[in-house]
């Protein structure tokens, strides 16, 4: 996969406390209170671009179904952690929220150590 760097923008929450982005002029954002939209973007892209490109690959190599689940799981809990994304499994929906990346890994890696004691 390959990234490719376009515009430059900003976002965050607006004047209604919504999130989203805004063009901006070339050069904004470094030490005026705005960031720049790829910047903060691009390595939670990259990853989900790596993982496409896995999942895509699974078929043409005939690859069962529970490795498809595998690479799902990994993403959860191996990938997403280091850029400070949780995702939970509820019933019938995923939820998802940030948390320091070390103290998300340190509850996988005890959630890991119990279900092996079992």
């Amino acid at each position: 996969y390959k990234r490719q760097v376009s515009t430059q923008s900003t976002g965050g929450l607006n004047e209604d406390n919504q999130f989203g982005f805004k063009q901006t002029e070339a050069g904004a954002g470094e030490g005026d209170g705005r960031f720049n939209r790829e910047e903060f973007l691009a390595p939670y892209i990259d990853v989900f671009a790596k993982f496409r490109q896995e999942l895509r690959q699974s078929p043409k190599e005939k690859k069962p179904h529970s490795e498809l689940l595998d690479l799902s799981d990994k993403l959860r809990d191996d990938v997403l952690p280091d850029l400070g994304l949780r995702f939970e499994d509820e019933s019938k929906t995923q939820l998802w929220k940030f948390q320091d990346p070390q103290e998300l890994k340190k509850e996988i890696q005890e959630r890991k150590d119990r279900a092996k004691q079992k």
